[in-house]
């Protein structure tokens, strides 16, 4: 039996226990139809009533019945009851439904209509409805119930569709994108501009076009039904290629995208992940606005670790354009899945708990006062940058690994919880802190620093003993411990793995010292006007550092355009870092660019007191590469050497700069030669 409707399917139903005639308007009401709609769900019964020898009967004045012998009927009745229409396997699936047939219903059905679809009573599906109220609500949509004349929603276009999506995007593997609507053309349609579709959006990470796809698909099906939606803001960034894919929607589906439309679907694409930084945009004052949201965002992630990771140019730019449309995303309520959220939940759960905190502050910059819709999957994507740039700075030796600390206390549980929250509201960025077991002092050597109310004569680590109520001499020496604990490395059993051949590694260090060298035999220290604009400063630059004009040029296009991607100014510290990968540097270089008068004026420097310069060649091996990480870490972890930086002493900043590099030697040493 082809598939039909559920309304034929109910229509048919009740033609088949009706012995007399019944009028369509009469049929209608029973179905919660009119009769337009019931003469429109009968105008291809016949052929589906062929092969079972039965026929819709007109008697004039009386209405329609089903003609036929009763074999025939039977046979109609039991594949009627077994047409392939799975029976919801739980709660969720009924609701689930329900609320996405009243989202593409186009008129009001009765709740007996509903009870016929899902197979339930009525009363289940009256208790169903208000459940689904509330969750109708969250996207703006009101259900209404009249009696005598059903159940239907009232919204706007939009939010009606961005229900329905949600909807199937939870479905994933029961609804494909076109599958669900009566007319056929939309599933063919889609099938018919897949390949120029996915040509179109090879930008996007698979889950964006998934979604994508659901929106096109639900547009045209609504856009034919005449469900236009509302004068929308336009994205500029995306107009073009909305444009493209409303000349694919018009040539497959038969319609006509009001320019309204073709707004709504620039919105939507700028709403879609990037798998590439090639994707479309226009540079202008937003990324500004996302730089200084995404230094908003680090410093909720971690505030102990704030500075550091604001020097992740890495973190900063793909936080940056990852925001461009995560905002759109959730002032639309767009919801995309993350395959591998469980997975850094189960394996990061700290990540995760910092990113939330994160999204907190995404959520109260963005959403309107009181709504606090964040979708897990957004979490999970800041997990996924602040989890590689904690990565990155741990291979740098510049992370500094959290400490664990136990709360043990003699006078009882009340006691312990109260002290350890008092020390989570100091050190919780730093810290991962919890109430120990007096009982049980062998379970102690988990954690890195124990803090107590009494003396702990037999533990073997560092005990601070203090009050119930932390005093300041207290919260300065747990300070002080859990930065010496912080800095130092755990004790483990030396590594009998070999990391490569001597002779590679005596290459490696050759390198490195020959790096180190040239660091420090090409240290320099200029003065520029304070007046200069930021363009002036990547000039001068160019031409302090190039060996050639043409290495001059190559270094100050290289500074202009890091800078376009993310301001290299930074206020919270007072100066300008400027850096980048360039061939215009054959070596790495540091020098020092300082304003006469002690301050650039220009307003883009923010009142910055000196420029750092660092560069280095593009082919740069690790090793390299982490040098000038230990660097740029010491400009947030050494209070001297920024000070010598700000105030433009250069023998000064030679100085600190010799102690940073033995140290990173020591280092490098420590890590590479073990064993």
């Amino acid at each position: 039996m082809q598939s039909i409707s559920p309304r034929l399917s109910l229509i048919l139903h009740i033609l088949l226990r009706t012995k007399k005639p019944i009028s369509v308007g009469l049929l209608g009401e029973q179905i919660g139809a009119s009769r337009r709609t019931v003469f429109r769900e009968l105008e291809s019964v016949d052929k589906l009533l062929k092969p079972y020898a039965l026929k819709i009967g007109i008697i004039t004045g009386k209405g329609i019945i089903l003609e036929g012998a009763a074999e025939g009927k039977t046979r109609l009745r039991s594949e009627l009851d077994n047409r392939g229409v799975r029976e919801p396997a739980s709660w969720q699936e009924r609701q689930d439904r329900l609320t996405l047939s009243l989202l593409l219903s186009r008129e009001p059905q009765k709740i007996y209509y509903f009870a016929h679809m899902l197979r339930v009573s009525e009363a289940t599906v009256s208790n169903d409805l208000s459940k689904i109220e509330t969750w109708l609500r969250e996207y703006g949509i009101s259900l209404v119930r009249k009696p005598s004349y059903g159940v239907f929603i009232e919204g706007r276009e939009h939010n009606i569709r961005r229900a329905c999506i949600s909807l199937m995007r939870k479905n994933q593997s029961e609804y494909r994108p076109g599958s669900l609507f009566p007319n056929k053309k939309i599933a063919e349609g889609m099938e018919a501009i897949s390949s120029r579709l996915d040509k179109a959006c090879e930008w996007m990470t698979p889950e964006s076009k998934y979604a994508l796809n659901l929106y096109i698909s639900t547009a045209a099906a609504r856009i034919q039904d005449a469900y236009i939606v509302d004068a929308a803001q336009e994205d500029a960034r995306f107009l073009v290629k909305a444009e493209e894919i409303s000349e694919l929607m018009e040539s497959a589906f038969g319609i006509t995208l009001h320019e309204s439309e073709k707004a709504a679907l620039s919105v939507e694409l700028s709403a879609c992940r990037s798998n590439a930084v090639s994707i479309p945009r226009m540079e202008d004052e937003r990324d500004a606005y996302l730089l200084r949201l995404s230094h908003q965002l680090i410093e909720a992630f971690d505030p102990a670790m704030a500075m550091v990771l604001k020097l992740d140019d890495a973190l900063i730019d793909g936080l940056v354009v990852h925001l461009r449309s995560t905002i759109v995303r959730l002032k639309n309520r767009v919801e995309l899945q993350d395959e591998l959220m469980e997975q850094i939940a189960d394996k990061y759960p700290d990540i995760m708990i910092r990113s939330e905190r994160a999204a907190q502050v995404l959520a109260a910059e963005v959403l309107a006062p009181g709504d606090e819709w964040m979708p897990e999957s957004e979490i999970s994507y800041l997990a996924i940058h602040f989890g590689a740039a904690l990565h990155r700075l741990k291979e740098q030796g510049a992370y500094r690994r959290m400490v664990k600390i136990g709360v043990i206390c003699l006078n009882g549980i009340g006691t312990s919880y109260l002290l350890a929250e008092q020390v989570k509201k100091h050190f919780e960025a730093v810290a991962f802190i919890e109430v120990g077991d007096w009982c049980e002092p062998s379970q102690w050597r988990r954690y890195d620093l124990l803090i107590s109310t009494v003396p702990l004569k037999q533990a073997p680590l560092p005990v601070i003993v203090t009050s119930p109520f932390l005093g300041e001499e207290s919260i300065k020496l747990i300070g002080e411990e859990i930065e010496r604990i912080s800095a130092s490395e755990r004790n483990e059993a030396p590594s009998q793995r070999t990391d490569g051949s001597f002779a590679r590694k005596l290459s490696q260090l050759g390198s490195l010292c020959d790096d180190m060298q040239a660091l420090l035999l090409h240290f320099s220290a200029a003065e520029i006007d304070s007046g200069c604009a930021f363009e002036r400063l990547a000039e001068f630059a160019g031409a302090f550092c190039g060996a050639s004009s043409h290495a001059a040029l190559l270094i100050k296009d290289g500074l202009i355009e890091r800078e376009r991607l993310s301001t290299q100014v930074v206020p919270e510290i007072g100066f300008v870092l400027l850096h980048c990968r360039t061939d215009g540097a054959e070596i790495p270089r540091f020098a020092l660019i300082c304003p006469k008068g002690g301050k650039f004026t220009d307003p883009h420097f923010k009142g910055a007191k000196s420029c750092a310069l660092m560069l280095m060649p593009k082919a740069s091996s690790r090793e390299r590469l982490e040098m000038m990480g230990a660097i740029s870490s010491a400009m947030v972890n050494n209070d001297q050497f920024l000070e010598a930086m700000l105030s433009g002493a250069k023998e000064q900043t030679y100085y600190h700069l010799e102690l940073i590099l033995q140290n990173h030697l020591i280092d490098f040493m420590k890590k590479n030669w073990k064993g």
